[in-house]
C-alpha cells in the first residue's frame, strides 16, 4: 500500500468532489454522492473486495430504511465491473475508473502483483446529505474492511447533527 491516511485527499469535514466515472454498462456518469457511502475497492477478482460487496448487497434494506445510497468504484474495465453489478445483484451502484483518474486523486492509487495496472486501496467514506465526509476509513490491507454493521452505524449517524468542538475560556 503506498500512501498513509493523513496525505490522502478528502478528510472528514471536507466536501466530497463530483466524479466521472464510466458506469458497469459503460456509459460515462457524473456522481454526486449525497447521503451515500462510497466503496473503492481493488476489483471484482479480489475476494476481500466480493466479500465486501456483497455482504453491502446482502444489508441493502437496512441503508435503503436509512436512505443511503452506496455507491462502489474500482479501476475495472467494463467486464469487471458489468460482472460485480451482477454479482451483487444490481443493488449496488457499481462504477469503474478505468484509467484510475479519481483512486489518484483520493491518493489510493495501489498496484498488485495480481493484475499490471493501477488499482484502488480500499477505502470507504460516508457522505451526508450536503456532502460533507463524516467518516473515513482507508485499509491498511487487503483484508483490513469495515463491518456491513459498522458502515450501517455509519449510515444512521446522517440523520444525527454533527456536533460541534465548543471552547470555553
Amino acid at each position: 500500500m503506498t500512501a498513509e491516511p493523513d496525505s490522502l485527499a478528502v478528510a472528514p469535514g471536507e466536501r466530497f468532489p463530483s466524479l466521472d466515472l464510466r458506469t458497469c454498462r459503460d456509459r460515462p456518469s457524473t456522481i454526486e454522492p449525497r447521503s451515500a457511502i462510497v466503496i473503492f475497492y481493488r476489483g471484482q477478482w479480489c475476494n476481500h473486495c466480493r466479500d465486501q460487496i456483497l455482504g453491502l448487497a446482502h444489508e441493502i434494506d437496512t441503508f435503503r430504511a436509512l436512505n443511503v445510497s452506496i455507491f462502489a468504484i474500482s479501476a475495472d474495465d467494463f467486464v469487471g465491473a458489468n460482472d460485480m453489478c451482477l454479482d451483487s445483484g444490481g443493488v449496488i451502484d457499481i462504477f469503474s475508473d478505468p484509467a484510475a483518474t479519481a483512486i489518484q486523486q483520493f491518493g489510493l492509487a495501489d498496484r498488485d502483483e495480481m493484475v499490471d495496472h493501477i488499482i484502488a486501496r480500499p477505502a470507504v467514506y460516508v457522505i451526508d446529505a450536503d456532502g460533507i465526509v463524516r467518516y473515513r476509513y482507508i485499509s491498511r490491507t487487503a483484508s483490513d474492511r469495515p463491518t456491513s454493521a459498522l458502515l450501517a452505524l455509519a449510515a444512521e449517524s446522517l440523520s444525527r447533527p454533527v456536533r460541534k468542538e465548543s471552547t470555553t475560556a
